[in-house]
């Protein structure tokens, strides 16, 4: 993902040639139908995710290509001129003329048969610059610009938290050792400053496209620079000579109060409700296949992982013999194991078929992936080097911590008929139930 600027400011100084209106009005449609379809889309999303943002931008910056307006104007005008019975009479801005009524007739039969084919004899067209989609595209800006808002929020936000643990050093320990939740944090913090620029560049695109003055907007202010997009200055100078916006449209010029405005778009996340969406957010998948998180070692991960499924192939049944036994054994075995664990995916073996989510149980099992994160390696570390300094080796360094995990898992194990045993909970929610002339014959492969 890039910013908006560089090569792009070249790109927009290129005028769509005259020569490609025959090519724009044979694909009319696949202009103006599909931005219409994207619009109300676009407004379901959140705009203040850096991917999304930059989706937006690229589509606006595809319709921004100077004089391509023009001409996708000019064909729809062309298709009501020509039998004024296709279209409504206010649906189509007529800010340009065809060029001959040869033309105009050319391009009317040629945009109504591409319809005919694709659409059917019953549809009624739209125009992309009619006053309906008009006034969508100025709700939707409405959207972009309290979007803009709440990601410029949000990186003052993470901003100031950075500055805070980089300037703290116990605070830099503490991410070191401790998971900190803004590391979970899909995009970076450059990602997220690139929001309120994508932002901003498809606001003044969308005033270029719909010729839509910002001024128009409510309370709108700019912080960034505006070199990253060199014709928005010549086409807020003849905004406001915009006869649509001047005409049937004045509506449009209505502000809406701030209750209109939270109710008519898509709800936005600020910080603390993006931060609490996040926490419902769980994966139900095999635990030891989740993503390799950026707090773990991807080499160790992946190591680990063939050593513990190598051991749970040899030793299943062994594994849930001893976990479901009533003892200390068994309490010894579910301080160790894994608790059987449900596992919901979705069957995709038949693409282009709806793809039914499907259970699986898992038995107990080893799980050594724990010992693959940044911060046991750390401690691990840590412990080598102290044993070093005080002239023990490091074979005196396992064993003790041997014997310490030992003495640990044996004194949970002991305390668990007081405390309740959580993993022994979850055996019986996850397992099935089958009869008890079954039960010793159940193969725990095929759970």
């Amino acid at each position: 993902m890039r910013s908006p600027g560089g090569r792009d400011n070249e790109e927009r100084t290129r005028t769509v040639d005259r020569q490609w209106l025959s090519f724009i009005a044979e694909n009319l449609l696949s202009y103006t139908i599909i931005f219409k379809q994207l619009l109300p889309r676009f407004t379901r999303l959140d705009l203040t995710t850096p991917k999304n943002a930059h989706m937006l931008f690229r589509v606006t910056k595809v319709f921004s290509q100077p004089n391509l307006n023009t001409m996708l104007s000019e064909v729809e005008h062309c298709l009501d001129d020509v039998s004024g019975a296709g279209l409504p009479n206010d649906s189509v801005n007529s800010r340009n003329s065809p060029g001959t009524s040869h033309q105009g007739h050319k391009w009317s039969a040629l945009v109504r048969q591409q319809i005919l084919e694709l659409e059917g004899s019953g549809y009624q067209y739209k125009a992309l610059f009619g006053s309906e989609t008009m006034s969508q595209v100025f709700q939707f800006m409405l959207l972009i610009q309290r979007a803009n808002e709440t990601a410029h929020n949000l990186q003052l936000h993470l901003e100031k938290e950075s500055r805070k643990r980089s300037s703290s050093f116990f605070a830099s320990l503490k991410d070191l050792f401790f998971f900190n939740p803004a590391d979970s944090d899909e995009y970076s913090l450059e990602d997220r400053q690139k929001v309120s620029a994508y932002l901003e560049m498809c606001l003044c695109q969308l005033s270029h496209i719909f010729e839509i003055d910002l001024a128009r907007l409510p309370g709108i202010s700019y912080t960034n620079d505006y070199d990253a997009y060199n014709s928005c200055g010549t086409v807020s100078s003849r905004m406001g000579t915009s006869s649509l916006l001047q005409g049937e449209n004045t509506t449009m010029e209505i502000i809406p109060s701030q209750s209109q405005v939270h109710t008519s778009i898509s709800p936005l996340l600020a910080s603390r409700d993006w931060k609490e969406r996040r926490k419902h957010i769980k994966y139900e998948g095999d635990p030891d296949l989740q993503p390799i998180k950026s707090t773990e070692n991807a080499f160790l991960v992946r190591l680990l992982h063939q050593v513990a499924s190598k051991l749970n192939e040899m030793y299943t049944l062994e594994m849930c013999y001893f976990y479901e036994q009533n003892g200390l054994l068994g309490c010894i075995a579910r301080q160790v194991l894994c608790p059987p664990t449900v596992t919901r995916t979705y069957d995709k073996s038949h693409p282009g078929e709806y793809k039914s989510r499907t259970e699986k149980v898992l038995p107990p099992r080893l799980s050594l992936r724990s010992f693959a994160s940044h911060r046991t390696i750390v401690y691990m570390l840590v412990g080598m080097g102290l044993s070093w300094l005080s002239g023990y080796g490091l074979t005196a360094f396992f064993f003790v911590l041997l014997i310490f995990w030992m003495f640990f898992v044996l004194f949970k194990a002991v305390l668990e008929p007081w405390l309740g045993s959580t993993h022994h909970s979850a055996t019986t929610e996850a397992l099935p139930s089958p009869s008890p002339t079954s039960q010793s014959n159940m193969p725990f492969s095929n759970m």
